[in-house]
């Protein structure tokens, strides 16, 4: 019964997490040098521009990991209180960037920050993409902007399975509707918005497109992330064994990060 899972895990996560490691220590390039030791984690971890997208990584996680899951709580506890009709809309509203092709969305961004597009036209001959922090900001708000409305969908399944009574008992005892969600819904939507969040933290750390097609990790790497680092190091540069480093440090942060995350929820300290 456990046969397929297994096979799939060990083709697809066990054995390149294997290769990765292994490509970290040897050169497999069709020049490659063969085995190289730690040269790649020397060439890597004392490269100023490798730390900088560590940074800009961390930020895109500090500001909108919790800035994502607050919105999605405020917009699924004002969706509960709309009408049946108004909250489909609603929903449909906010699914509809989650679904939409990045690169789509990218090109429409592209186009409203231009200096000829309307929110260029706004702020004035700023170059929200070109220059520092405007770009990194312009990003956060896009990023945001798309992540949001698939979350809502899961959230809004967790309030759907919460048992109305529970609502009707706390009115009767005299609880207003901001009493309501603080003492009933997000708790009991606890377990969701945890996994939620971690999931959000693992799509955070993983940032790339975005970057890519708006800015191409600039101006001066301000929006180069650590996993676009590992594309422009590993792929378009063909620096095989410093990609691999680079693979390896972000798989670790992610689980540190994840771990650290769930230490403080089983603490009650988030909810």
């Amino acid at each position: 019964m456990l046969a397929p899972f297994l096979i799939h895990f060990i083709v697809f996560t066990a054995f390149p997490i294997v290769m990765s490691f292994l490509g970290t220590v040897m050169d497999f390039g069709y020049y490659g040098e063969g085995w190289i030791g730690f040269k790649a984690y020397v060439s890597v971890f004392t490269a100023p521009r490798f730390w900088m997208s560590v940074w800009v990584t961390l930020k895109f996680v500090i500001i909108l990991l919790p800035t994502s899951i607050f919105l999605m709580i405020l917009t699924g506890v004002i969706v509960g209180w709309a009408a049946q009709k108004l909250q489909a809309v609603i929903r449909a509203v906010y699914f509809i960037p989650a679904i939409a092709p990045a690169l789509m969305i990218s090109f429409s961004w592209r186009w409203l920050v231009s200096p000829g597009g309307p929110l260029g036209w706004f702020i004035g001959d700023t170059l929200m993409l070109g220059s520092n922090p405007y770009a990194f900001w312009t990003i956060a708000v896009m990023v945001l902007s798309t992540s949001v409305g698939g979350s809502l969908v899961y959230f809004a399944a967790a309030l759907a399975a919460i048992d109305s009574q529970l609502y009707e008992a706390a009115e009767l005892d005299g609880c207003n509707r901001r009493q309501l969600a603080w003492h009933i819904t997000i708790p009991l939507a606890a377990p969701i918005i945890l996994f939620m969040s971690v999931q959000r933290l693992s799509g955070l750390l993983q940032t790339w497109l975005f970057p890519y097609a708006m800015t191409g990790g600039g101006p001066n790497y301000a929006t180069t992330t650590i996993m676009l680092n590992i594309y422009q190091t590993g792929l378009a540069s063909s620096r095989v064994p410093q990609g691999a480093v680079m693979s390896l440090f972000l798989l670790v942060l992610t689980i540190g990060l994840i771990l650290i995350y769930r230490w403080i929820s089983g603490r009650k300290i988030l909810f």
